[in-house]
């Protein structure tokens, strides 16, 4: 106990807080850490950060297991591909004295296949409104996309900066929940978007389809570490015991199914090409759900300290689930929303936003929107409110792309073992030939997206709404 607590003490240094020494360390080649007359390497500092993180915590050192989560996230910077968004939130602990270095601290961790694209200088004689409406909007252009839309969350904002609601506050996201992982709402299509100037900060035009209203909207409180598992865990069953587990889900199966996908975002170890040996199987993963659900108190309590499968499972809904509310739609989809969301508002899927978003209207006007945040929808993650359902056969999962360095989304064919990229739905909503129809060849990726999502939405004879994001 004596160790773990002189660990904790090094760990609640302030060094380890500042933001910009995210930029020193990892763009160090060979980085020492020094305190007091004692050093150590950096990569031996890291090592022993990991296996601290992945031990069992000692409950009885007060604050270290928060502080070794926040040191970890300092240390886990990956070797491997980080959009922005994901850089700015695995910061969002970090201390700044001035707000705008929640961008500019970061801007050399960039990875180089962004940088080709996009490039910011720093301004300090502009507001902190106009950096962060400035940053969003030239990312967008830059990328063809409306990513930055996935880190808004109307519940965690700044009132006082004026932004409009599609810009994310960057400088409020100590208590936003984690982003949401392989969503692909958007089938990975380029976003169709414009800004329009007003008084008090720009509109965002965007086109996308409206999906559901929200009926239902039940609260629940994760605290989300291992000191409170056993609250948690019955904060789980009293929202998935709301609902009739019997019945079957609209999206298609059986409901308790949905329930178990849902509070763990989809996230199984069958999701990734390989499978991922530190997840569980979705099977498994409905085994652990069913006991969780069924077992009495005593049992209950029992294997959330005993059985490492139901630990495993708990433990990754605990991490994703945290800070947002369970939601049913008026037509029975259930998922996972912002704490913010109210019945009443609206799901819908942008082009260009890989993840649902919930809306709000605003006033009387139709087309004006708040957005509240991203959402997970069960069914509704890869493409189906353009493309429609998957076909059996296929399951959609994470493939890492030894050419981009990095995982995105591709389809396993469950008749013949094989996994492709190309999205089988294209061929099944165009015909067979569409390629050489549409004369793909020679067009860049975007051009070549772009031209599918507008052949697929004629074909199904879909009509896009125009949202005008305030």
């Amino acid at each position: 106990m004596a160790e773990h607590s002189a660990i904790c003490n090094l760990f609640c240094r302030s060094w380890f807080e500042r933001i910009w020494v995210r930029q020193e360390i990892q763009l160090a080649t060979n980085a020492v850490l020094v305190c007091g007359h004692s050093t150590i390497p950096w990569s031996s500092f890291r090592n022993a950060v990991f296996c601290l993180y992945r031990k069992p915590r000692i409950e009885d050192v007060p604050g270290f297991s928060t502080r070794i989560e926040f040191v970890e996230e300092l240390v886990d910077y990956g070797d491997s591909y980080s959009p922005l968004g994901w850089i700015i939130y695995r910061t969002r602990h970090c201390k700044c004295s001035d707000p705008k270095d929640r961008i500019y601290a970061v801007l050399g961790l960039i990875h180089e296949y962004d940088k080709e694209r996009w490039t910011l200088k720093p301004d300090y004689t502009s507001t902190t409104r106009q950096v962060y409406e400035e940053v969003s909007f030239s990312y967008m252009k830059a990328f063809e996309d409306l990513e930055p839309l996935r880190q808004c969350d109307l519940g965690n904002r700044n009132v006082d900066l004026g932004l409009p609601t599609w810009v994310p506050d960057w400088g409020s996201m100590e208590n936003v929940a984690l982003p949401i992982p392989f969503a692909m709402a958007d089938c990975s299509s380029p976003g169709n978007y414009q800004r329009r100037e007003r008084e008090g900060g720009g509109i965002l035009e965007a086109m996308g389809v409206h999906m559901e209203p929200i009926k239902k909207v039940i609260e629940y409180q994760f605290v989300g570490d291992q000191d409170s598992r056993y609250e948690d865990a019955t904060e789980l069953r009293r929202v998935a015991t709301s609902n009739t587990l019997t019945d079957t889900y609209i999206g298609g199966g059986m409901l308790v199914d949905a329930l178990c996908r849902t509070f763990r975002l989809n996230i199984f170890q069958d999701r990734w090409d390989p499978p991922v040996s530190s997840e569980i199987s979705e099977q498994e993963g409905r085994s652990a759900f069913s006991e969780l659900l069924n077992a009495t108190s005593e049992s209950f309590k029992k294997n959330l300290v005993d059985d490492a499968m139901t630990r495993k499972f708990t433990d990754t809904i605990f991490k994703y689930a945290k800070r947002r509310s369970f939601i049913v739609t008026e037509n029975g989809y259930i998922g996972l929303a912002p704490v913010a969301t109210q019945p009443g508002d609206r799901i819908c899927v942008v082009l260009g936003c890989t993840s649902p978003l919930v809306i709000r209207s605003v006033g009387t006007d139709s087309t004006q929107f708040q957005i509240v945040g991203e959402t997970y929808v069960d069914s509704a993650m890869t493409g189906e409110a353009f493309l429609g359902p998957l076909p059996d056969r296929y399951t959609n999962l994470q493939k890492f792309d030894t050419e981009r360095g990095h995982h995105r989304q591709a389809f396993f064919d469950k008749r013949t073992s094989e996994t492709q990229w190309e999205d089988p739905r294209w061929s099944q909503v165009l015909g067979e030939g569409f390629e050489q129809r549409l004369g793909l060849k020679g067009m860049t990726e975007e051009e070549e997206k772009a031209c599918l999502m507008r052949e697929a939405i004629k074909a199904r004879g879909m009509e896009l709404t125009r949202f005008e994001f305030v």
